[in-house]
């Protein structure tokens, strides 16, 4: 009878144990996502800066003109890649005000400092392809207003030169 009383205790018991168990597993894989996926917060360059040629998980926001947000997601490779977005568009350019809210993913060297948009063979994604469009745009601009002076400085040194 001693026995058979055991048995049906522990029978009883062992829901309640797997409950605690199971319960204790999700709350210890809540806190090691959060202590693995957290992100430390930068408020100036310097922080930034230092994070990245560690590549440590950090989220920042800088810039003048146009404020980008970075967001260091990790090594991979040799490499530390950063999300970046372009977050505001002082300048009162609508091609500027086009791209906010566009994103990349730029890989810089691990152990440099360096702004992550400023060498855009690096970087793939919407805000790059379009960067490069508008930069190929004011280029052109560029040629298309100033053609008439760049064929006169051509021009004068050949006359010069039948004279």
């Amino acid at each position: 009878m001693r026995k058979e009383g055991l048995l049906e205790e522990t029978r009883k018991r062992n829901p309640k144990v797997i409950i605690l168990i199971v319960l204790a597993i999700i709350l210890i894989s809540i806190i090691t996502s959060m202590i693995i996926l957290r992100y430390q917060k930068c408020d100036n360059w310097e922080c930034f800066n230092n994070n990245l040629a560690k590549c440590k998980r950090t989220k920042f926001a800088g810039g003048t003109d146009i404020l980008f947000g970075y967001t260091i997601l990790g090594k991979e490779n040799d490499n530390c890649k950063v999300d970046v977005i372009l977050l505001e568009g002082q300048l009162n350019n609508q091609d500027i005000l086009k791209l906010k809210g566009k994103t990349m993913i730029c890989e810089t060297p691990l152990g440099i400092r360096m702004l992550p948009e400023a060498e855009l063979s690096r970087c793939h994604g919407e805000l790059k392809e379009n960067l490069q469009e508008q930069i190929i745009n004011d280029l052109h601009n560029y040629i298309i207003q100033n053609l008439g002076q760049m064929n006169g400085a051509l021009i004068n040194p050949l006359i010069n030169n039948l004279k």
